[in-house]
């Protein structure tokens, strides 16, 4: 994921995931990496976009983020996120709703910023975030917006794995990808869809 800049979520970035979803889909592919830029993960919505939107719009702009979301958290093949730099908002978003978070320490931050910035979560974001947060973490992380460095992400459980800040985060995540591949396919997506169907069909 790179557009030039923070990897804002807005309607191109929704279709280049569908489209990358479709084509793993067609292409035999046993995982998917989500892998942002040394900078950003994704920093989340493009704020330079919403305020341009009617209410109508907005609403339909905010459906179709939802519906990107809940389409990669149930995905029939295992799905690991890639992170250095900042995954805030959307981008965090976009990592909980992933099997597996790799990130690299040092430079950025895990953070949902919506509370801190008037915004109440949406119940599907929450069920994502529940599903990879154990409780302990919900009200820092949720209610309290806290910001957490990628060292203290990985003491919390926030992530799977941390590599050193001069660490080959690519060569990890594809290893921790290719160990996922090897779990039988069709057990694998059944079970994902027993564990997080009925809520993502609810949302």
């Amino acid at each position: 994921m790179d557009d030039g800049k923070a990897n804002a979520m807005n309607d191109a970035f929704f279709a280049g995931i569908h489209a990358a979803l479709d084509q793993a889909l067609v292409s035999g592919v046993r995982a998917v990496v989500f892998r942002g830029t040394t900078r950003f993960y994704s920093a989340g919505l493009d704020l330079k976009l919403i305020p341009t939107l009617t209410p109508e719009e907005l609403v339909a702009f905010a459906a179709r983020f939802g519906e990107c979301m809940l389409r990669v958290h149930g995905f029939e093949l295992p799905t690991v996120a890639s992170v250095e730099g900042h995954a805030v908002g959307g981008g965090a978003i976009l990592a909980f709703a992933c099997d597996h978070r790799v990130a690299r320490a040092g430079r950025g931050c895990l953070q949902l910023n919506e509370t801190a910035i008037g915004i109440a979560l949406p119940s599907w974001a929450i069920a994502i975030t529940q599903s990879a947060v154990s409780a302990r973490w919900h009200t820092q992380l949720m209610l309290r917006a806290r910001r957490f460095r990628w060292n203290e992400a990985f003491d919390a459980g926030l992530v799977d794995d941390l590599v050193p800040e001069s660490g080959d985060l690519d060569a990890l995540s594809i290893t921790i990808a290719n160990d996922l591949s090897l779990i039988d396919r069709a057990a694998y997506a059944e079970t994902k869809r027993r564990l997080r169907g009925e809520r993502i069909q609810a949302e």
